[in-house]
């Protein structure tokens, strides 16, 4: 994370990557759901740093998706938890070919045999 004064060296001299560091500085205010002209005068007033509205709204998109992210993927791994202890559950039980075969296969044969005597 940069400080405040490497942020400001950074912004001078044209360098990329320093948006992304202002963001521990300004969350909480994203969290207020502040306009982005009072997130640009507070920047400007606490820290002497002066940025555009479309700047602001830059940071604040990235920020969204990322939250965005972290959701998908956190559910991604409650789903695939879920979805493993159905799988481990269901492969306990037998399938429906399972039961078929035992039916077709496995069934019991009739013993009753008739005394059809010495004619057949």
């Amino acid at each position: 994370m940069l400080t405040i004064e490497e942020i400001k060296k950074r912004k001078a001299e044209g360098k990329r990557k320093w948006r992304s560091s202002l963001l521990p500085y300004i969350k909480d205010k994203f969290d207020q759901n502040l306009p982005a002209e009072a997130i640009c005068n507070f920047l400007f007033e606490a820290y002497g740093i002066k940025l555009s509205n479309d700047i602001i709204y830059q940071i604040k998109a990235k920020h969204n998706k990322d939250i965005q992210n972290q959701k998908l993927t956190s559910s991604r791994k409650e789903f695939i938890k879920s979805d493993s202890s159905a799988i481990s559950k269901q492969s306990l039980e037998p399938n429906t070919a399972e039961k078929i075969y035992q039916k077709i296969y496995e069934s019991p044969v009739n013993n009753n045999e008739f005394d059809l005597g010495k004619d057949f």
